[in-house]
């Protein structure tokens, strides 16, 4: 056991926060005072920060104990710790309670079952009991995962190491970029973001600088699994910095993606990463799921590429590419409305025509950028005369 008198007794809004180290993989949380003054995101900001310092081994346990607790949880408080749960689970092998009442157990493990997540619960009576619990599931996922890679040589996501030090969030903005490596092997990132900035993604390649900067995957030709189904929106200038961002880090630290897994992309952020697969040197295979990913790995069975399968294609079809590319270069205050998407969803030519449609949008948001750049430069001419005219008028009026 490690106790660390930086991390008792921490004393926030009325509520007091403790921390212990328990062998290698378990963290004994003994707060103490009123449940409603209890803050999850302040207590998942000092876990991050608590096994980043102690060096906790994940996958570890989380042991709350509620002796010193009282009252009850609110619903927005419940509603934190699931999603605390559920964010975590890859690196949170066990989350364990105690002492606490039948029917929280009952609600807790219902919860749990409903969710489906990976990290075991346990309501235990006392703390002997909960550590005994706590070994019991550290010891049963890496035996489970030890075993699975002996008996198969296959690669699970369970295998991926999650490290603190490399996830960032801003729940305030509701991004997150979370990063996990199989050493050597594989490294998979999730991007969650409904309008991608600029600053998240300069802050985000930070944290993924440091997976490089720790050699797990340094001098290897690495299999990358991106999750992009939370991935909503991003401009064409921030899928550039990203793109250059990643090639930068592959030279610098002499290695390549021979592949990557796009998972869950629409059909927009397909046709986004296409126009950048040249440019960053990967060869891009889209999938369903990171399930359906890691099924490709292991089978290593590629599907068949389009660009090998014959389609039938109309005049029709051509005519309607033709004028989307027409679109693209003509002035859009000269053009009357369209719908940008004419080929219908089910036509063999509907990545290519969402691929157009997009870059026909990138242009008309640099389009308008330029002319409120030439405006501005415009007006400041303008005033640069005035000045100068002003100037010599007031020097003329002098010199009498």
């Amino acid at each position: 056991m490690l106790k660390d008198l930086q991390w008792i007794e921490i004393k926030k809004e009325g509520y007091v926060y403790s921390y212990t180290k328990i062998g290698d993989s378990i963290v004994h949380v003994c707060n103490r005072g009123i449940v409603g003054n209890f803050d999850p995101d302040l207590h998942e900001g000092f876990m991050r920060q608590f096994v980043k310092e102690t060096g906790i081994k994940p996958p570890y346990v989380e042991i709350r104990d509620l002796k010193n607790v009282q009252g009850r949880g609110t619903p927005r408080q419940l509603a934190q710790t699931k999603n605390y749960i559920l964010k975590n689970q890859e690196h949170l092998a066990g989350f364990i309670l105690f002492p606490m009442p039948f029917w929280l157990g009952s609600i807790s493990r219902v919860g749990f079952k409903s969710h489906k997540v990976s990290t075991k619960f346990a309501a235990c009576n006392n703390y002997e009991e909960a550590v005994l619990r706590a070994v019991d599931i550290i010891e049963d996922r890496l035996e489970k995962s030890g075993n699975e890679q002996d008996k198969s040589g296959e690669l699970r996501f369970e295998q991926l190491e999650f490290r603190p030090e490399w996830q960032y969030e801003d729940p305030a903005k509701g991004f997150y970029y979370q990063s996990g490596v199989i050493p050597q092997k594989i490294l998979y990132s999730q991007i969650r973001s409904q309008l991608l900035q600029s600053e998240d993604v300069k802050i985000a390649m930070d944290f993924l600088e440091q997976v490089f900067k720790d050699g797990v995957i340094k001098g290897s030709d690495y299999i990358r699994i991106v999750e992009y189904s939370d991935a909503k929106k991003s401009s064409l200038r921030i899928r550039r910095d990203y793109a250059l961002a990643l090639n930068r880090l592959n030279k610098k630290y002499d290695c390549q993606p021979r592949v990557t897994y796009i998972c869950g992309a629409s059909l927009f952020a397909r046709s986004s990463l296409k126009l950048f697969s040249g440019f960053v040197n990967q060869k891009f295979c889209f999938v369903d799921s990171v399930s359906d990913a890691f099924a490709a790995i292991n089978s290593q069975k590629r599907k068949e590429t389009k660009d090998k399968v014959w389609i039938r294609v109309s005049q029709k079809d051509i005519d309607e590419i033709n004028e989307l590319c027409g679109r693209m270069i003509w002035p859009e205050e000269e053009t009357e409305p369209m719908d940008l998407s004419p080929i219908s969803k089910g036509n063999s030519l509907m990545e290519l025509s969402e691929t157009l449609t997009m870059v026909q949008k990138d242009l008309v948001g640099l389009r308008a950028i330029q002319a409120e750049q030439m405006k501005n430069i415009e007006q400041a001419r303008k005033e640069a005369e005035t000045a100068s005219k002003a100037k010599g008028e007031f020097l003329a009026n002098m010199s009498h």
